[in-house]
């Protein structure tokens, strides 16, 4: 990567935490939920673009598909609204047969609700988590760290000492040494700051386990969680090699779209959100 990219990624990477931040601020608020609502929007905009081209009715049903499960909790009848969104995907799929090929408007709204669904699953574990102690800030920031902690640390380590392509048809730049060191980084910090925050009475419900007991828990959940990480990214990068593109969009100079950003939380957010459901039983 040459140094004028490497600034980019820096300062847009910089001012994402900026805005995060400020997002998180309102985590307990119905603005969260608009703003999970609108990455999601930008997200399937970015996709159904490079899959469908030029703009269409369908990317407007894939859109409105998207909107709905981040607001879930705020709309009335939302199987009604995504059966009827899906029978205007058939209509659409059926008048524009000669401009669209079937599999690739079933694929951008498969991925629609994938997409939504899984950055839902964000607030998801806001709403299940208590907020006397801001567990569901912790559980969240510590969700974010480590997906991010993995893309970055990967980035890095194999910048340096990187020499063993890990699937170069997908990904041409991801190293094996790459994603080990971004793995083992993003797993000692996590394990860290989740290890700190337990023992503090920050979050609860750990007091009946061992220390040792629980480095091996964090340990294995954040190893779990890295490697989501890692397919995530693999996998859209996948995607963007079968439709030939190099990123999903523009808007964060050097990081590429919302997607090229996020595409390490596709599979993290969800285990998150299984994993505190299970223990929260």
């Amino acid at each position: 990567v040459d140094k004028h990219t490497l600034q980019q990624r820096v300062v847009s990477g910089i001012i994402g935490l900026l805005i995060v931040y400020v997002i998180l601020y309102f985590l307990n608020s119905l603005f969260f939920n608009f703003v999970v609502a609108l990455i999601c929007v930008i997200g399937v905009c970015e996709l159904s673009k490079i899959v469908l081209g030029k703009f269409s009715a369908l990317q407007c049903i894939c859109c409105l598909t998207a909107i709905f499960i981040p607001l879930w909790k705020y709309l009335e009848h939302v199987l009604v609204l995504m059966l009827l969104m899906l029978f205007c995907l058939c209509l659409c799929l059926f008048f524009e047969r000669k401009k669209i090929a079937i599999s690739n408007g079933l694929f951008v709204f498969a991925m629609a609700v994938g997409i939504s669904l899984s950055f839902s699953c964000v607030i998801f574990v806001r709403d299940i988590l208590p907020t006397k102690h801001n567990e569901g800030l912790l559980v969240i920031v510590v969700l974010f760290a480590s997906a991010w902690l993995t893309d970055i640390f990967a980035f890095f380590v194999g910048s340096v000492c990187g020499k063993h392509k890990l699937a170069e048809d997908v990904s041409p730049k991801k190293t094996k040494e790459g994603v080990a060191g971004g793995i083992c980084f993003s797993v000692v910090c996590c394990v860290l700051f989740a290890f700190y925050a337990i023992k503090s009475c920050l979050v609860c419900g750990c007091g009946y386990i061992s220390t040792t007991q629980l480095l091996v828990f964090l340990v294995v959940i954040f190893l779990i969680a890295s490697a989501l990480a890692v397919f995530g990214d693999l996998f859209m990068s996948l995607v963007k090699r079968q439709f030939g593109v190099k990123d999903f969009g523009r808007i964060m100079p050097g990081h590429g779209g919302v997607l090229d950003r996020l595409d390490s939380l596709i599979f993290v957010a969800p285990y998150f959100f299984v994993l505190v459901s299970v223990l929260g039983q």
